[in-house]
Order: C-alpha cells, then sequence, then structure tokens
C-alpha cells in the first residue's frame, strides 16, 4: 500500500500564538498568523534500519514525527549471535532508511492583533510531505496541528526538569482571504469595465509611462520598455 497523508482541517475556534499555554501541549489546536520566515526544505528520516557490526543482525526503528528523534539500544538483542557483541555494535544502514521532506517555518501574530505597545509573538511551524512550500513568507495563514515541544541542542542545561521550546507539528493549512489586513485578488464588475475602456484608448502606453513613478525625472525610455513588458491590459 502506498503511504498517504491525511490533511486535518477543523472549524474550531483559532487560538492566538500568545494565547498558548501549557494546557494545550500535545492537543490539536488552530493558530492564525502570517508567515514571516521559511526554512530551506530538508529531508527527515521515519523509519531507521539499524546493524549490527559484529552479527549482522537488522533493526527497524520508527522516528517520532516533528522534532522528535529515535533511540537506538546501546546492546544488541540477538538471542543467538555467533559471538559475543559488544555495546553500541548498532549502525545505521543509510540506503535502506526511508525519508520524507520537512521544513520549518516562522509563524508570527497579525500586526492587526498585537495589543498596543507588545511586540509580536512567534512560533515554529512544521511541515511535512505534501505541505513543504506550500506557503511564502508573507501569507496570512491559519495551521491546524499539534502543539508541542522540543529540547534545544545549544543550551546546556543542568538537572532533571528542563526547558523546552514549543513549536506546532502542522497536519493542515488554510489561506486566510478575508478580515482586517488581507489583500483583495478580485477586481468588482465596475472596475473590470473600467480597465477595459483603458485598454481601448489609443494613448494607454504613454498614459501609463507618465504614472510611473511619476516623481523621477526623465528615464521616459526605460519607463515604456517596463510598461510593455510587465503591464498586459485584455
Amino acid at each position: 500500500m502506498e503511504s498517504i497523508q491525511v490533511l486535518v482541517n477543523s472549524a474550531a475556534k483559532a487560538i492566538p500564538i500568545r494565547a498558548l499555554e501549557s494546557t494545550h501541549l500535545n492537543r490539536i489546536v488552530r493558530v492564525p498568523g502570517i508567515v514571516v520566515s521559511a526554512f530551506r526544505p530538508q529531508v527527515k528520516a521515519t523509519e531507521l534500519v539499524v546493524q549490527c557490526i559484529s552479527c549482522g543482525i537488522k533493526k527497524n526503528i520508527f522516528v517520532r514525527a516533528g522534532f522528535g528523534g529515535a533511540e537506538i539500544p546501546n546492546y544488541c538483542d540477538n538471542p543467538n549471535p555467533p559471538k559475543k557483541c559488544g555495546p553500541n555494535s548498532y549502525r545505521i544502514v543509510p540506503e535502506l532508511c526511508k525519508f520524507i521532506d520537512i521544513q520549518l517555518l516562522k509563524l508570527q501574530e497579525s500586526p492587526e492583533t498585537v495589543p498596543t505597545g507588545e511586540m509580536p509573538r512567534p512560533i515554529l511551524l512544521a511541515l511535512e510531505r505534501n505541505l513543504v512550500e506550500r506557503v511564502v513568507p508573507g501569507s496570512r495563514i491559519t495551521a491546524t496541528g499539534t502543539y508541542a515541544t522540543y529540547k534545544s541542542a545549544s543550551v546546556k542545561q543542568v538537572g532533571a526538569v528542563s526547558i523546552r521550546h514549543p513549536y506546532l507539528q502542522a497536519y493542515g493549512i488554510s489561506m486566510d482571504t478575508e478580515g482586517s489586513g488581507r489583500s483583495k485578488y478580485e477586481f468588482t464588475s465596475a472596475e473590470v469595465e473600467g480597465f477595459q475602456k483603458m485598454a481601448n484608448m489609443p494613448d494607454i502606453i504613454e498614459l501609463i509611462v507618465q504614472s510611473i513613478a511619476p516623481a523621477i525625472y526623465g528615464h521616459t525610455d526605460i519607463k515604456r520598455v517596463f510598461s510593455t513588458t510587465v503591464w498586459w491590459l485584455p
């Protein structure tokens, strides 16, 4: 059976990033925001194949989703090895492992939702497989996923209690096209009629040239080339 990916969408009330608390951990939530940065897609193993270098036995180990990892046994579990296997005898066989695409996004509160005097708060968003490279910075989205945590390897902590960083393991993404701050993608019938009238004007090119950067004097030829190459009217 081929591997499939189920995309989750929900009608539940969206939770702002600054309202996420410890009570939301390991629960599916909907978080709105604006994408401010997108990291380059990478690959992540979903199933590791390890092999003992002493007896040659192979073992499959599944990798946890998101920022989760896998635990490789310290000792070989072969009940009848030809010879005694030492500690840490398992080695990863890369050509037998299974991988998927993964991408990290930085999701930030929309400017219009930030309280006066406060800075917008961000959160990391982990995307996998078909969700990779679906959105670009500047997109306003609502992500549905599990609110989870990961341990930063760059911060050294002493003791059994550790501080963990939150992130969202996304299972679905919907683009926000309504509300304040959203871009308008559809033209009204009056605007379409106005464009058609402009297209029938004999001096439309000169009118566009005069409208491009009117504060910059001259450079008429450059403006004319720009208007005829990137401006199109039906």
